[in-house]
C-alpha cells in the first residue's frame, strides 16, 4: 500500500491483481478490488480492502529479473551410546545454512532522510547524510515531503529480493531411560545460535514467543550487512525433562486395597530456556512445569477407567512476553510504554478428567 497525494487525493495505491488475471492498468475498474473513485479507479490492480486491511499491506513489487528459489544446506553429526541397560546418551551437532532468503525491502527511504529539516551529518562510514524533509506546502496544502522519503509521492514501497542469508549451529545432549521398574525419563539440553541478516520477510512477526520486535526491513538499505546478527527467534539455551513413574504402592496387595490404592502414575514435563535477545543482556527467560497424576481402575480385561488430574504451570511461575508481543506499540522508541513486557504467558491451570477404555 502507498499513499499518493498528488492528484485527486488518492489515498491508497497497491500492486498486483486480486482476480488472478494479468494486471490491467486501463479500462473499467474491477469493483472487487476496492479501487474507490478518481484516477486510481481503472483496471484490476487491487487497492485497499476495508474488510481485510492486511490484503494491501502484504503486497509488494517484484522487479523484472524475478526471484530465485531460496535454498538450504543441512549437516549433522551424532553419537549414541548405551551406557547401562535401557539407559542411552546421545550427542549431536546440527547445522543449517539458508541462502537467497526473501526480504520485502522498503526502498522508499534514504539514509538520513528523516534528520531535522535542513540538517546534514557525516556518519561513521564517511557519508554525508542530509535531511529530505520539506515542510513547504504543496498545491493541496500538504507538506511536500513531511517524512523525508526518497519519493514523497508514495509511502512504503516493498520490493521482494533474495538478499538474506542465515546460519544455525546447535549442540544437543540427551539422556533417555526406557521403561523399567516402573520408571521412564528423558532429559534434553540444547545450546544453539542462529544468525541472519533478517529473520522475517516484511513484518517481523517472528520471535521466541510470537510477534515481537522483528526486523521487517534493514536499518540501512545501502549497507545491509549492518543487520547481520542474532535472529529474532535465537534462544541460546534450552533444557527439557520429562518422566513417568508408576508408583509401586500396594502393587502386591489384593482386593480392595489394590483396587483403590495401587495403579497410580506420576508424570512431569519441565522446560527451561534463556530469553530471546531484546536488550544487550538478553530478554525474559522462560521456565514452566506441567505435572499430572493418573489412576487406573481395571474392571475386566477389556474395560478400564482412568482418573486424570493435570496441572499446567504448576508452580504458577510468571513468564513474561517480549515487548510488542501484543501489537501495542511497545516496539517504537517514542512510545510511552517502550520496552515494557508485552504481557505474560498462562498462569497455573488445573483440570480433572475421566477416561473410559473398552
Amino acid at each position: 500500500m502507498a499513499d499518493n497525494f498528488l492528484v485527486g487525493d488518492i489515498n491508497n495505491v497497491a500492486y498486483g491483481s486480486q482476480s488472478g488475471e494479468a494486471p490491467r492498468f486501463t479500462g473499467p475498474p474491477d469493483p472487487l478490488n476496492f479501487q474507490g473513485s478518481g484516477v486510481a479507479a481503472v483496471g484490476n490492480i487491487n487497492a485497499w480492502d476495508p474488510n481485510n486491511p492486511n490484503l494491501a499491506g502484504v503486497t509488494s513489487v517484484v522487479f523484472p529479473e524475478g526471484l530465485r528459489d531460496p535454498y538450504v544446506y543441512n549437516w549433522y553429526l551424532g553419537v549414541q551410546r548405551e551406557i547401562l541397560p535401557k539407559l542411552m546418551i546421545e550427542v549431536n551437532y546440527v547445522g543449517t545454512a539458508g541462502h537467497k532468503l526473501f526480504r520485502a525491502e522498503n526502498v522508499n527511504r534514504i539514509p538520513g532522510g528523516r534528520l531535522p529539516e535542513g540538517t546534514c551529518v557525516i556518519d561513521d562510514f564517511g557519508r554525508k547524510l542530509c535531511s529530505q524533509i520539506d515542510s513547504t506546502a504543496g498545491s493541496t496544502g500538504d507538506p511536500l515531503n513531511p517524512f523525508g522519503r526518497l519519493n514523497p509521492n508514495f509511502d512504503d514501497l516493498r520490493v521482494w529480493k533474495n538478499v538474506v542469508n542465515s546460519i544455525y549451529d546447535g549442540l544437543q545432549f540427551s539422556v533417555r531411560k526406557q521403561m523399567s521398574h516402573g520408571v521412564q525419563f528423558s532429559a534434553h539440553y540444547t545450546w544453539s545460535h542462529s544468525i541472519d541478516g533478517g529473520s522475517s520477510w516484511h513484518n517481523g512477526a517472528t520471535s521466541a514467543n510470537g510477534s515481537a520486535a522483528g526486523d521487517g526491513v534493514t536499518t540501512d538499505q545501502l549497507l545491509p550487512g549492518l543487520d547481520r546478527g542474532n535472529s529474532v527467534f535465537d534462544v541460546r539455551h534450552r533444557l527439557t525433562f520429562n518422566c513417568v513413574w508408576e508408583l509401586p504402592l500396594f502393587r502386591n496387595r489384593t482386593g480392595f486395597l489394590k483396587a483403590a490404592l495401587s495403579g497410580w502414575q506420576l508424570n512431569g514435563i519441565w522446560s527451561f530456556q534463556s530469553g530471546a535477545h531484546w536488550t544487550p543482556i538478553v530478554g525474559p527467560a522462560f521456565w514452566g512445569a506441567d505435572m499430572s497424576v493418573f489412576k487406573d481402575f481395571h474392571f475386566s480385561e477389556r474395560v478400564g477407567l482412568q482418573f486424570r488430574a493435570e496441572a499446567f504451570n504448576v508452580f504458577n511461575h510468571t513468564n513474561f512476553q517480549l515487548p510488542g508481543a501484543n501489537f501495542t506499540g511497545k516496539n517504537h522508541r517514542d512510545a510511552l510504554n517502550f520496552g515494557q513486557a508485552g504481557g505474560t504467558f498462562n498462569p497455573r491451570n488445573l483440570q480433572f478428567g475421566l477416561k473410559l477404555t473398552y
